[in-house]
């Protein structure tokens, strides 16, 4: 069996339902193989927008999202999504075909290093050198895509790899166990802040974008203040702020009470 088919039946081991993307002469072995498979491959009108819609498709599940390409131009096309994608923390793969061994050394048409052209928008960026690799760089791929914090991962699939005959059998997915909170930790947050005079809390959010809403249970009892970004308002009635790393400056140097700080007295 062709590394292309490794390739298709390993997303579809990984729970993969569609790709979005524009298909190229270099992975036309991984477009037939989608034909066989249950996987719904959308067409789109350009590579920059197979990567926001895959973005939109893991904004919205919170699953990797896969974005298709063919080489060069194609490639450098996507990179916006993807990039869109690192800044948002969204687990997304970006499939780009790239030319074979004989046509990269000397480079030809359209051949680049797109390794290296994703690395700065990307968790990791390799390339599928042979085929019996397959299985484990696409499970390795999705997992690094979910892991804290989420983002975008390239996996470049060389034309002449793609058509190698191939033996290995896709790797059984691993459940993510996220570490949870205990309440007895909550409690002793909340019993810790209720005692605070200027009570900011320092919080760098992994997935949820921060809107400045104190969580109920960790205001102070009977205060009904709401924090807003736009104009910090911070004094003894209770939370003012949740507060990123960016935000913490707008405070005055008096505010600056991290909740470790408060813990560790």
């Amino acid at each position: 069996m062709r590394a292309s088919r490794i390739l298709v039946r390993c997303l579809e081991n990984e729970g993969v339902e569609r790709i979005f993307g524009i298909p190229g002469e270099e992975n036309m072995d991984t477009m037939d193989a989608l034909a066989d498979s249950s996987i719904r491959f959308i067409l789109t009108k350009h590579e920059n927008s197979a990567a926001y819609m895959a973005g939109v498709q893991a904004r919205l599940t919170n699953q990797p999202a896969i974005c298709l390409s063919t080489l060069g131009p194609g490639a450098t096309n996507m990179v916006n999504g993807v990039a869109d994608a690192f800044l948002s923390n969204l687990p997304l793969i970006a499939l780009c075909g790239q030319a074979g061994q004989a046509r990269m050394d000397p480079p030809q048409k359209q051949v680049i290093d797109i390794v290296s052209l994703y690395k700065p928008v990307t968790k990791e960026s390799f390339s599928v050198r042979t085929p019996s690799t397959v299985p484990m760089l696409v499970r390795k791929a999705f997992d690094t895509a979910r892991r804290e914090r989420p983002g975008p991962v390239m996996l470049e699939l060389p034309e002449d790899v793609m058509k190698q005959d191939c033996e290995e059998a896709p790797i059984p997915v691993c459940p993510i166990i996220r570490a949870r909170h205990e309440s007895s930790a909550l409690s002793r947050i909340a019993e810790v802040l209720s005692q605070s005079e200027y009570p900011p809390v320092k919080c760098e959010l992994l997935q949820t974008p921060c809107k400045g809403q104190v969580p109920p249970s960790l205001l102070r009892q009977g205060s009904t203040r709401k924090s807003n970004f736009d104009k910090p308002d911070c004094g003894p009635a209770g939370i003012c702020h949740l507060l990123d790393v960016v935000h913490m400056a707008a405070f005055g140097t008096k505010y600056k009470l991290l909740l470790r700080e408060s813990l560790s007295d």
